[in-house]
């Protein structure tokens, strides 16, 4: 028996369906839910990525054990967790507002098939 929440994932990407077959590729904005999308996508019938090339963003754990292996984007967890404590405490010192960028990195890994040009 499927769980109500995934049950209502598939509904929703059902009715992305027609957007998903105009595009060759879907990024989520976490690799939880870019993993959730390729369950749901498999049974489904989707062969990632021969039909759709999914990626995620944080670099978990998961998106290395994944079949296929997530390509995903690489967040210091430990960093970022640094900088929003410096972020908050600038807020309650009421010091000037400061730009935080936290660096990223690209991890190439299964779930992205190569188009050649």
């Amino acid at each position: 028996m499927l769980s109500p929440i995934y049950q209502e994932r598939m509904e929703q990407i059902e009715k992305m369906l027609p957007l998903f077959q105009q595009h060759t590729a879907l990024f989520f904005a976490s690799d939880f839910y870019a993993l959730e999308a390729c369950s749901v996508l498999r049974d489904m019938g989707f062969r990632i990525p021969e039909d759709i090339s999914v990626t995620g963003f944080d670099d978990l754990l998961y998106a290395r054990l994944a079949k296929p292996r997530l390509t995903t984007m690489h967040q210091s967890i430990e960093k970022k967790g640094e900088m929003a404590v410096m972020a908050l405490l600038s807020l309650i010192n009421q010091e000037e507002r400061q730009e935080w960028i936290l660096p990223v990195q690209l991890i190439e890994r299964e779930s992205v098939k190569r188009i050649k040009p």
